[in-house]
């Protein structure tokens, strides 16, 4: 019913109508909003007759206005806090209308970029691909594929968007292509963070085997289409492994990022350094004319790192590099020619370190030999054909054998023998060595096991085993010798473990906490090659020692070399004093065995006893006589 003062108003207003809103409740108690229409109805001479009232229920109506502007709001306030920036651009690609959270998120004042073409905002790198992006949006409706680029914050910075393009031109209500644009700039920058340490050393940050073995086959690819030159330079720090030992990891560390620094400041902009790992460094110089330039450019690098270094606030240490260089012949690949450089490395360590080196044909053919002894070595353990040879040592006192020396051997198909000399170096370099040594390992104590059932007493006492540096300090030793005893049933004192000490000082400090637990288990511990120039009498007091082997250099200057003699001698003396046993190796001759038998020496072995002999000969030619000499 329409109140009283609403009529009244309706009487005094000049208008025809008046319509005022109300709320009232229907009957079935629900609340509805109701419009009424107030009208004067007069007689032709202008006299009120009556008034006249129509009510209309305009609940829906208001609901849908009042849900409109609700929903207006609500886009609003997402407009103006969403982490997206969204932009209407027109046909020309001009920004029309911009949202707020370009404040926040660009650092744009208001209406700052509006009337600007968007691409005009974009790196120069990159409006490329947002110009083509844009054009392919104009040929048809909707959104296209999302595109990514960089914008310009107001500060200066560049921050990497992604952008959603939707042609919206044909709407009515909008006329505008919408852009999108979410800021993805962390998940960009730890994507590269992650495709850098992919290529890159983590120490010192210099390119690593990846990245240096792409940027050669590159480099090969320029050099060839422009007839250059190219050349590689292997280096590796002499006597490293000193700095390591003597001021700890951390100063090696400190010592390879300082060398690191002067390679980068000495090469030439476009040249690659590259860390192979430890201390070893590769350069990748292009436009390298000839031999002469690349030995010059090896020089000046070899130059550039000689200098002190100072390791924390105390130590300074001299630094000395060793450096192969391989040129590129035409034909070279890039693993091809780091192996050339790293066989002319080896020729200057070999040489006496702090040198340069050029690969050349005569290492060519070394290199050819090397490789053909690794690749047998490889076949060899594949197939299960290693060759073990036994050398007897003889007790000089009762002149029976008292033990025997397993000693590997590497034969070709044609039944020659490589030199151990050569092959046991590749098998070190190459890590070969500890399954080499695992291997012999256990051929030799089978056969030990196998002898001892044969024989009895009348077999070999213990079997010796030369170790390697890389054997000495694996991790995995103690457990490989404890698994073959267990294996064979043999007793610890049935095995003996030598080592020189130049392969002491190489191995890491583990190696002799291993041998100290080794002794305490029970297996025989001893020195071999002692006498030589590299050897300390100190270390027959500081390691842990059981026999010292004189080395064959010193034995042959017995009787005949008085410098050698004394010095046997005063070896033999000193090992007595400690509790040690001697052992002569290389014994050819009578009057050397006269002389180490007048000098009180207890063990020798040697070719005047017998030669390194396969199992089978050594058990026909002694097993079956009571004396050797």
């Amino acid at each position: 019913m329409v109140g009283l003062a609403v009529v009244a108003a309706a009487l005094a207003a000049s208008a025809l109508v008046y319509l005022v809103l109300h709320r009232h409740r229907r009957s079935d108690d629900a609340p509805h909003q109701a419009e009424p229409r107030v009208a004067q109805a007069r007689l032709v001479d202008g006299t009120l007759s009556h008034v006249i009232s129509i009510t209309e229920d305009v609940t829906a109506t208001r609901e849908a206005e009042l849900s409109l502007q609700r929903k207006q709001r609500w886009f609003e306030a997402l407009v103006e806090h969403a982490t997206d920036v969204i932009c209407l651009l027109d046909a020309e690609g001009r920004i029309t209308w911009v949202s707020p959270s370009s404040t926040r998120v660009l650092g744009f004042a208001d209406t700052a970029p509006i009337g600007l073409r968007f691409v005009d905002l974009v790196h120069r790198d990159d409006r490329d691909n947002v110009e083509r992006a844009f054009n392919n949006a104009l040929t048809r409706p909707g959104p296209v594929e999302a595109v990514e680029f960089r914008i310009r914050h107001a500060d200066g910075t560049w921050r990497h968007f992604e952008t959603l393009a939707t042609n919206m031109l044909d709407d009515p209500d909008v006329q505008a292509v919408v852009t999108n644009s979410r800021d993805v700039s962390e998940r960009v920058i730890a994507a590269e963070q992650v495709a850098y340490r992919a290529l890159h050393d983590a120490l010192t940050g210099l390119a690593n085997r990846q990245l240096l073995l792409d940027r050669m086959d590159q480099g090969l690819g320029r050099a060839r289409r422009r007839g250059a030159g190219l050349a590689v330079l292997y280096l590796d720090l002499d006597d490293f492994k000193l700095v390591n030992d003597g001021h700890g990891h951390a100063a090696g560390d400190e010592l390879l990022v300082t060398v690191s620094e002067r390679l980068r400041q000495a090469v030439r902009p476009g040249d690659t350094v590259a860390r192979m790992g430890g201390d070893e460094f590769v350069i990748l110089a292009e436009d390298i004319e000839d031999k002469a330039a690349a030995v010059a450019f090896a020089e000046r690098i070899r130059v550039s790192i000689a200098d002190l270094v100072v390791l924390g606030s105390h130590h300074s240490i001299a630094v000395t590099v060793s450096v192969g260089i391989a040129l590129d012949r035409g034909e070279a690949t890039p693993e091809l020619l780091l192996h050339d450089a790293d066989a002319a490395l080896y020729r200057a360590k070999a040489l006496g370190k702090d040198r340069c080196e050029m690969f050349d044909a005569t290492l060519r053919a070394e290199s050819v030999r090397r490789l053909s002894v690794e690749l047998l070595l490889r076949q060899s353990l594949e197939q299960g054909d290693l060759v073990v040879h036994y050398q007897p040592v003889i007790d000089l006192t009762s002149n029976r054998m008292e033990s025997v020396e397993a000693l590997l051997r590497l034969q070709r198909s044609t039944g020659e023998l490589v030199a151990p000399s050569e092959f046991l170096t590749i098998a070190e370099e190459t890590g070969l060595i500890v399954t080499i040594g695992a291997g012999v390992l256990d051929a030799a104590c089978n056969q030990m096991a196998t002898w001892r059932m044969q024989f009895g007493h009348g077999a070999p006492g213990r079997v010796a085993i030369n170790l390697s540096p890389r054997q000495l300090g694996h991790p995995t030793l103690i457990n490989q010798v404890c698994r073959v005893l267990g294996d064979c049933g043999l007793a610890p004192s049935m095995l003996s473990l030598e080592f020189d000490e130049m392969a002491m000082r190489r191995a890491p400090s583990r190696a002799l906490e291993s041998l100290e637990a080794l002794r305490t288990m029970g297996v025989t511990v001893g020195i071999d090659d002692f006498g030589t120039g590299a050897s300390s009498l100190t270390s027959l007091r500081a390691l842990p020692l059981d026999y010292v082997k004189l080395d064959r250099g010193l034995v042959d200057g017995l009787g005949r070399n008085e410098a050698d003699t004394a010095i046997a001698h005063a070896v033999i003396e000193l090992a007595s004093t400690l509790g040690l046993t001697t052992i002569a190796e290389g014994v050819e001759r009578e009057d050397q065995l006269v002389e180490l038998r007048s000098m009180g020496c207890e063990l020798a072995q040697g070719f005047l006893f017998s030669e390194p002999q396969p199992a089978a000969v050594i058990e026909h030619t002694l097993f079956t006589s009571s004396t050797v000499v």
